[in-house]
């Protein structure tokens, strides 16, 4: 008689969840109809959704970087205090923008990272088995677009320009280290 009664709260239990949940979606999509009947025409309901965001939106109570515990009226004080703090002075940083600012030459170390990250680029392609084709299309859109980049930000030097198009005329035609590789016969 027990493991009956047990058994019929589990199945009464069980219905309530669903109709409790039946009903929660029925309301939230009722309110959707509704917020799309009334929107943003300025109403109560507007008015009132409003209130209900803020008020969620709140904060109450604060503590900052030292553990004080703001509360009520001081929160937006202490907010204002972090961010003169945190951001310094009132006045706007402006850095005018000069060539100073930027160096158009590069340097033996950065060209060297230049070409590498062409070879590196090839590298990644040159064991794919690709046609004539498809690496003509991969020096086109890639590889010849890193130098045009490049060449928007710095001066390059002929020599670079020189080793580039090399490493794109070598992967082209499959000749020296960028040759692609074939499988092993056994």
């Amino acid at each position: 008689m027990n493991q009956q009664l047990i058994d019929r709260e589990a199945e009464l239990l069980a219905f309530f969840k669903v109709a409790s949940l039946d009903e929660e979606r029925f309301l939230k999509q009722k309110s959707k109809v509704h917020w799309l009947a009334e929107g943003d025409a300025n109403t109560k309901y507007f008015h009132n959704t409003l209130k209900c965001r803020n008020h969620r939106a709140r904060i109450d109570v604060i503590t900052d970087r030292n553990g004080v515990l703001h509360v009520g009226k001081a929160v937006p004080k202490a907010f204002v205090d972090h961010y003169v703090g945190f951001l310094g002075k009132e006045e706007a940083t402006i850095i005018p923008i000069t060539l100073e600012l930027f160096d158009v030459r590069i340097d033996q170390a950065m060209s060297v990272d230049m070409i590498r990250e062409v070879e590196n680029r090839i590298g990644d392609w040159k064991n794919k088995m690709l046609s004539f084709a498809g690496r003509c299309q991969l020096i086109n859109s890639v590889i010849s677009s890193l130098h045009v980049f490049w060449s928007s930000m710095f001066i390059l030097p002929i020599r670079i320009m020189h080793d580039i198009e090399a490493k794109m005329r070598d992967f082209l035609w499959a000749r020296g280290p960028l040759k692609r590789s074939r499988a092993k016969e056994l």
